[in-house]
């Protein structure tokens, strides 16, 4: 599966070449274009989003503001290279997760209390979600803490076991 950022960066490119009267309209332009970004192999078959699918980046990239409420890039799109966005995503996440109470500073709390419980529990990212009680949802916050340039900024990562490691903690 491709990662998210290079997903919304290709709907920040695309809603920055025409308007789109609504969310729906951009999803469906994005899923019939075919954009390998929207697209993953099954039993050896590429296969691609519906635009149901799509539409769950795009209202992430309303969410942290790549797009604003007219579905416009937050910035034209021909003044940003692909590393800019990259950085910029990074900051909106960033933004983002302050705004809704995930901050880096309260999932690192978040993982202490958790290591620290008799019995330990592993940080999953379930585990914090539930012990932080986010604004958003579980799937949002799932995507927000996997944008790498939130990883980036933070140095926080989720493994493929779902679980926060960041070796500093387990140091102190």
């Amino acid at each position: 599966m491709v990662p998210i950022d290079p997903k919304l960066y290709r709907i920040f490119l695309v809603a920055g070449e025409q308007r789109f009267e609504n969310r729906s309209a951009l999803s469906r332009e994005i899923a019939k274009r075919k954009y390998d970004e929207f697209s993953y192999v099954e039993e050896d078959e590429r296969k691609y989003l519906t635009p149901k699918g799509v539409d769950d980046y795009v209202q992430f990239a309303l969410q942290i503001g790549i797009l604003n409420g007219d579905l416009d890039p937050y910035i034209r799109t021909n003044d940003v290279t692909r590393g800019g966005f990259i950085h910029a995503l990074g900051e909106k996440v960033e933004n983002f997760a302050e705004a809704s109470g995930f901050s880096e500073k309260k999932i690192r709390e978040a993982m202490r209390t958790l290591i620290e419980r008799k019995p330990a529990q592993l940080p999953s990212p379930k585990s914090i979600h539930q012990l932080i009680a986010p604004s958003c949802s579980y799937y949002i916050f799932l995507k927000a803490i996997n944008v790498q340039g939130f990883i980036d900024r933070t140095g926080l990562s989720v493994r493929s076991r779902q679980t926060f490691f960041v070796a500093d903690i387990l140091r102190e």
